[in-house]
C-alpha cells in the first residue's frame, strides 16, 4: 500500500512539473493533455493517502476537475463554467472544513477582516472593468474568501495541524486573484505560469490537510 501511495504522489509531481512547463513554453498539445488528468491523479494520491476518506473533498476534486476542462475553452459561456464549478468546489472543502473545527470568536473574527479586507481591496479595482460579470465573480470572492476564513480559523485553534490548509488556501486565493486581474485588469502573460504553479501547489497542500486530518 505504501508504494502505491508513493508512485501516485510521484506521478502526480512530475505530471505537474510537465503541466508548468508545458504552459510556460505554450506547448499546446501538452498543456491538453495533461491538465485534465491532475485533479483525478490527486484525487487517487488522496484515496490513498486519507487516515479517514470523506466524500466531500472528492467531490471538491472532481468539480476541480470540471473547472480545469472548462477553463480550457474560450469564452464567457467557459469562463462562468469554469467559476462555477470551482465555487462548488470551494463549498464542498468549505463544509468539510467547518464540520471539523471547534470554534473560536477570536480566531473567526480575525479571519473575517483579514480576508475580508483582502476582497474588499481587490474588488475594488476590479469593478471598473467586471460589467456584467460583476455579480458572479463577486459570489466566487465571497465563497473562497469565506474558505480563506475557515482555513486560517483551522490554523489559528491548531497552528501545527492548520498550517497546510492555511497555506492552501491563501495560495489557492492569490492563484485566483491572477486569474482575476489577468482577465479583467492587466493582461500579462507570465500569470498563466504562474497561475498554475499556485493552483496545483495550493490543491495538494489542501489535499494533504485533510488526507491527514481524522473527519468528523
Amino acid at each position: 500500500m505504501k508504494q502505491r501511495q508513493l508512485v501516485y504522489a510521484i506521478i502526480f509531481v512530475l505530471l505537474s512539473i510537465v503541466h508548468v512547463c508545458a504552459v510556460a513554453v505554450d506547448a499546446e498539445t501538452i498543456r491538453f493533455w495533461t491538465k485534465p488528468m491532475l485533479m483525478p491523479l490527486l484525487g487517487l494520491v488522496y484515496y490513498e493517502y486519507a487516515i479517514q476518506r470523506t466524500n466531500k473533498v472528492i467531490w471538491a476534486l472532481f468539480f476541480s476537475f470540471l473547472g480545469d476542462v472548462f477553463l480550457m475553452g474560450s469564452g464567457v459561456s467557459f469562463f462562468l463554467g469554469g467559476l462555477g464549478f470551482f465555487l462548488l468546489a470551494h463549498l464542498f472543502y468549505s463544509y468539510q472544513l467547518m464540520v471539523m473545527q471547534q470554534w473560536n470568536l477570536k480566531g473567526m473574527l480575525l479571519a473575517l477582516v483579514l480576508f475580508g479586507s483582502y476582497a474588499s481591496v481587490l474588488m475594488t479595482v476590479l469593478y471598473p472593468t467586471l460589467d456584467a460579470l460583476l455579480y458572479p465573480v463577486f459570489a466566487y470572492a465571497l465563497i473562497i474568501c469565506f474558505f480563506g476564513c475557515l482555513a486560517f480559523h483551522a490554523f489559528y485553534t491548531a497552528p501545527k495541524r492548520g498550517l497546510s490548509i492555511f497555506l492552501g488556501a491563501s495560495i489557492f486565493i492569490l492563484s485566483d486573484s491572477m486569474i482575476a486581474i489577468n482577465t479583467f485588469y492587466l493582461d500579462y502573460e507570465y500569470f498563466t505560469t504562474a497561475v498554475m504553479t499556485t493552483y496545483l501547489v495550493a490543491q495538494a497542500l489542501i489535499v494533504y490537510y485533510f488526507a491527514r486530518e481524522v473527519v468528523n
